[in-house]
């Protein structure tokens, strides 16, 4: 008997260590790969909803922003001249020249560049007169309401003239071009 009762135990023994094997494989281990999935979903549905909270306060902002842009875009078309209108605005700026008192020497409209929902009107202009009348020309040039970029400018002293100064520059009319614009449309 002293010998079936060691047996007894061995075999006790590996039918504990079986089903402890066979609950780590089939119960434990799974389980466990469950709960790490769960977990990485869950830290997916929590980054998700961190981010939607920061977008969620982040858009009040942004329509705010694009509001603003909107006002702006709204006065800018209605301020600025249309194609048609360009030769309104050249007239100006020969009166401008005029008022100050120097002379035109060139005025050479360029190729219009239409550029989506602007339109570009380059114009080569060169005058002549003295320094002041120059500067005074440019800064009334600058306050024109139509919008204006000077792309190239150079004032030189005029050859054998005394105190004159050439004033050679391209003046870049910037016109609405709204039949190329959804904009209206978009700010509803």
């Amino acid at each position: 008997m002293n010998a079936s009762k060691p047996h007894r135990n061995v075999i006790m023994t590996l039918v504990l260590a079986g089903l402890g094997a066979a609950y780590l494989y089939f119960v434990y281990l799974p389980s466990q790969r469950e709960i790490r999935r769960v977990e990485k979903d869950l830290a997916l549905r929590r980054q998700y909803i961190r981010q939607s909270l920061q977008a969620a306060t982040a858009l009040p902002a942004i329509e705010a922003k694009l509001q603003t842009v909107r006002q702006q875009t709204a006065r800018w078309t209605a301020a600025a001249p249309t194609p048609e209108q360009v030769g309104t605005v050249y007239a100006r700026i020969n009166a401008l020249v005029d008022q100050t008192g120097a002379a035109t020497t060139r005025f050479q409209p360029l190729a219009d560049l239409p550029q989506g929902t602007i339109h570009r009107f380059p114009v080569n202009l060169a005058i002549s007169g003295s320094f002041p009348q120059a500067c005074q020309f440019l800064y009334d040039l600058e306050q024109l309401p139509a919008t204006l970029w000077i792309e190239d400018l150079k004032i030189e002293q005029a050859a054998g003239a005394g105190q004159e100064v050439s004033c050679e520059l391209t003046v870049v009319i910037v016109a609405d071009n709204s039949e190329n614009s959804d904009q209206a449309n978009r700010s509803g």
